[in-house]
């Protein structure tokens, strides 16, 4: 699978985006990394081809901030500032490339951040379809986002992971089209400690659930 490269000036250096393009398309999709854990990574490079093989266009933020140094440099605040002009750049540099309209976000991590960003600061994507891989639990803006859509949301999780709270996942599954699939034993990166094929099985059963509900996302738009 082959995608076009671009570039766009974010906060204070240049960043690379791909764009996976359909013909005809079913719609079109934004997916967003992990801190060092990149869309070229197993559980985001299955999700883009999920999301491709249901006939979407895929536009894939490709920056990696464990890598960054300038933003590791950075305090909280000054993270937060330099990831939220990012994404406001991406988003202008997306829509100027005639993506208008996006129907599905997902990210991992970091990236769930990035989502929440775009859903509490643009209208037009606060009701989105998500897809949420190890969300940052403790992220306001996040929980927020999650509370506030009126669309699909599924967020995966393992119940190792530092960000799980079973009480928050509870209070967000009672609303309306929002789905939490819990892993047992898996960690942040849904690795499962000392288990190599529970860990693999893991990883076909989070990508199967993201296929079943690409699917649905299909037929709704």
């Amino acid at each position: 699978m082959k995608g076009a490269s671009f570039e766009f000036e974010g906060f204070d250096k240049q960043i690379p985006y791909t764009i996976y393009s359909q013909e005809p398309k079913n719609g079109s999709a934004i997916v967003f990394p992990g801190f060092g854990y990149s869309i070229k990574m197993p559980l985001l490079l299955y999700t883009v081809d999920v999301l491709v093989e249901n006939g979407f266009d895929v536009i894939t933020f490709d920056h990696d901030y464990s890598r960054d140094e300038s933003f590791l440099n950075k305090s909280q605040d000054g993270r937060r500032e330099n990831l939220e002009g990012d994404v406001n750049a991406f988003y202008s540099d997306v829509k100027h490339r005639n993506y208008e309209t996006i129907d599905i976000l997902a990210g991992k991590s970091l990236g769930t951040r990035s989502i929440a960003h775009l859903m509490t600061t643009y209208p037009e994507l606060s009701n989105c379809k998500t897809i949420l891989l190890t969300p940052v639990l403790t992220d306001q803006q996040l929980i927020q986002s999650v509370r506030e859509s009126k669309e699909k949301t599924l967020i995966v999780i393992g119940n190792k992971d530092p960000f799980f709270d079973m009480k928050l996942l509870e209070e967000l599954q009672k609303r309306n089209g929002c789905r939490c699939y819990i892993v047992s034993d898996a960690d942040h990166s849904l690795h499962i400690e000392g288990d190599v094929q529970k860990t693999l099985v893991t990883l076909r059963g989070v990508i199967e659930e993201i296929n079943v509900l690409v699917k649905q996302f299909k037929v709704a738009s």
